[in-house]
């Protein structure tokens, strides 16, 4: 992925399918998936700005932009950290 971990203590993990999506946007629609790669830069900054989810996905976070989702999860008990990205698509799609 294009993303810059230098300045950062967490290490990121991606889904395959979060990955074949966020590759399959790239080519689809290239200012959604650099937006979502700047939403996902902000979550490696601070991903406690997010918001906790609840029911069947008590334990992980997401963050919005525009229709998209990015739902991941937060493994402190590693080191160094991890942040996990589950699923990144559109809204009706990622809560399923």
């Amino acid at each position: 992925m294009l993303i810059n971990l230098k300045n950062t203590s967490y290490r990121l993990i991606f889904s395959n399918s979060s990955e074949r999506y966020l590759k399959k946007l790239r080519k689809r629609n290239k200012d959604d998936f650099d937006s979502l790669i700047k939403n996902i830069q902000l979550i490696i900054n601070n991903p406690y700005d997010s918001k906790l989810l609840h029911g069947k996905l008590k334990g992980l976070r997401r963050v919005k932009n525009k229709d998209y989702r990015v739902v991941f999860f937060i493994e402190n008990n590693l080191n160094p950290p991890e942040i996990q990205i589950i699923e990144v698509g559109k809204r009706k799609n990622v809560y399923k």
